[in-house]
């Protein structure tokens, strides 16, 4: 596990990136790209593509393309920056039909153990990917900012660009379909220990 960076050494290493320093956008990458790269992967659902769009998010900051300044936090910045990027491969793949078949939900939540199994350590979190699978990608989004990344209202209302009230709602809604999907299995007699 890596340490954590300061927000201060944040900004000296995305600094020096940005002055075309391999190192600094070296560390930045490893200290931020396992993070960004779960998010990636839960939005897109492909790990690939979402490989893909982190390594394009820290290329854009190390060629000082987008509007990160000194002066602002660089780890909602990123998260912002690779989410638009995802949204426009999510969009671009349903404009030219790359996702044929079932839902990515439907495709999920029939790859999952049937609820007479024993429970492995990986079933809650097969819970938790099959619910939020369901959900419009806006929810999910925001469940794993909050929950996955802990990031504040007001750090997901600028990532998200969306008023902290409507963040909260989607938390909230899916936190609760997330108790009764563990209820359910919990009264078909499974544990989760």
């Amino acid at each position: 596990m890596t340490n954590q960076l300061s927000p201060e050494l944040m900004k000296q290493l995305a600094m020096s990136a940005r002055q075309g320093d391999p190192d600094a956008l070296g560390q930045l990458y490893e200290n931020l790209g396992p993070a960004l790269l779960g998010f990636l992967h839960h939005l897109l659902q492909d790990r690939n593509t979402a490989e893909d769009i982190l390594h394009d998010t820290f290329l854009r900051l190390f060629e000082g393309r987008g509007n990160w300044q000194p002066n602002g936090n660089l780890k909602p910045w990123l998260f912002t920056v690779a989410r638009r990027l995802a949204l426009d491969k999510l969009r671009a793949a349903k404009r030219h039909r790359e996702l044929a078949g079932p839902s990515q939900a439907i495709a999920i939540m029939g790859t999952t153990k049937s609820p007479d199994s024993d429970l492995d350590p990986r079933c809650l979190d097969d819970l938790v990917n099959n619910t939020l699978a369901t959900l419009p990608p806006a929810y999910a989004t925001a469940f794993h900012l909050r929950i996955g990344q802990e990031f504040t209202y007001p750090e997901m209302a600028a990532i998200c660009n969306e008023p902290q009230g409507t963040l909260r709602s989607r938390v909230h809604h899916t936190l609760g379909l997330l108790r009764k999907a563990m209820a359910l299995k919990t009264s078909k007699g499974l544990n989760y220990d």
